[in-house]
């Protein structure tokens, strides 16, 4: 039975807006951490406050290991379509119960009790969500293009945040604080489901890779793909880490973090910042096609590597210049522009890392293990060594640390001219 055809735009398209909602229900959570911490965990020590609320957030990014794990073994095993749809419809249902959350005064600890199992959920599916996003994309695209077309996986992902933002913005300014603070905020979360709904819908329409249908046809299926990559595959999971551990501290600390930077650290009004960090946003949307595109002629691995030394060498007289009033713009550029460039070269370089009956459930748990524990490591330990110290720069110092593991790590990947799937 033939296979209608579908252009890479509608799998792009389809692929990309599952990864949206992963990411607008991120940069959501993060941009309303000051007013959950009031909502949900109104200690009278502001600082514990935000500290708690911090922790419920990234409580999600700490299960993303297991979900890599869950949908890495359905990917590898029964295929990267069937894991794409169920992560997407995971992810919907919390983002659609967040929206009516009852808050602290309503019903008391349950409520943040709640808030964190959504969050562990939404953990879950993104687990699944982000890895076989560049899975599937790379899979499925022409062999030269792989670079350009990975990069959608993180396009797709600024495109949520900047959505994101771009609502809370509007809604933030049309309502005033008192009723954005009481019921304003679950609009946005309500986009979010309708987001969800959607992408499912496509989903569905979805053919399997080329790659997977192969690896059934000619009966390379493994029944334990996780066992699989354990016994041969360990030097490929450090490598992955070592790569992906640049993108994680320096994402959490560049976007969801810097809201916190700088309205508690350089004195922002919660506005300016939030406008700000769009504008990082819009920045990172804009090089990442770019810098995709780019990998066809220089290759991914190349341009990691540069993106790495500018984060080696400019982290710290960026980070000072946005500590300067009439500079922190130009500052926040160079931060974004070093991000996306980075970003963009991730998908093709560690899609060579692993067989294709292993792929799945390699990126899928070294890439959210890495997340999990850093991602949810450094904007905390950012805050508290800030809080404790004074140092303005901890930011800078953490985004230096972790370029030059990867600079390491980079320089035992070697990139493949990839002429076959496997």
């Amino acid at each position: 039975m033939s296979r209608k055809h579908l252009s890479f735009r509608f799998i792009i398209s389809a692929t990309l807006l599952g990864n949206t909602l992963e990411w607008y229900d991120f940069a959501t959570f993060g941009f309303l951490i000051p007013i959950f911490a009031k909502l949900f965990f109104p200690f009278s020590d502001a600082w514990s406050s935000l500290l708690h609320t911090m922790i419920a957030f990234y409580m999600g990014t700490m299960m993303r290991p297991i979900g890599g794990a869950v949908f890495g073994y359905i990917g590898d095993r029964y295929g990267r379509r069937i894991a794409l749809i169920l992560s997407v419809s995971l992810m919907t249902i919390p983002v659609a119960l967040i929206s009516a959350l009852p808050t602290y005064l309503q019903i008391g600890y349950a409520a943040p009790l709640i808030l964190i199992m959504m969050r562990m959920l939404q953990g879950l599916a993104a687990g699944g969500e982000f890895p076989g996003a560049m899975t599937f994309l790379v899979e499925s695209a022409p062999i030269r293009k792989r670079g350009f077309y990975g990069s959608f996986a993180f396009f797709g992902a600024l495109v949520g945040i900047v959505i994101a933002g771009a609502d809370f913005f509007l809604f933030s300014s049309d309502f005033d604080d008192s009723t954005f603070i009481q019921w304003g905020w679950r609009i946005v979360f309500i986009i979010g489901a309708i987001l969800g709904l959607i992408s499912f819908l496509m989903r569905r329409k979805l053919h399997e890779t080329d790659v997977f249908r192969n690896m059934r046809e000619s009966h390379e299926i493994l029944r334990d793909p996780i066992k699989e990559l354990f016994v041969k595959h360990k030097i490929g999971l450090l490598k992955l880490s070592g790569i992906v551990i640049l993108k994680t501290i320096a994402f959490n600390l560049i976007i969801p973090f810097s809201i916190v930077h700088l309205t508690e650290i350089a004195g922002l009004p919660f506005r300016q910042a939030l406008l700000l960090n769009v504008v990082r946003l819009c920045v990172l949307v804009l090089v990442i096609p770019l810098a995709g595109k780019l990998t066809e002629k220089i290759g991914s691995n190349r341009l990691a590597v540069i993106s790495a030394w500018g984060f080696l060498i400019f982290s710290i007289p960026l980070y000072m210049l946005t500590h300067e009033p009439n500079l922190r713009i130009f500052g926040s550029i160079g931060l974004a522009i070093l991000l996306g460039s980075y970003l963009a070269s991730l998908p093709a370089t560690i899609f060579t890392l692993f067989p294709s009956k292993v792929r799945f459930s390699g990126i899928g748990i070294g890439y959210n293990l890495t997340i999990g524990i850093f991602g949810s490591a450094a904007p905390i330990a950012a805050l508290t060594a800030i809080h404790a110290y004074g140092n303005h720069m901890i930011p800078a110092y953490l985004l230096m640390g972790s370029a030059a593991i990867a600079l390491l790590t980079l320089r035992k990947v070697h990139e493949h001219p990839l002429k076959t799937n496997h």
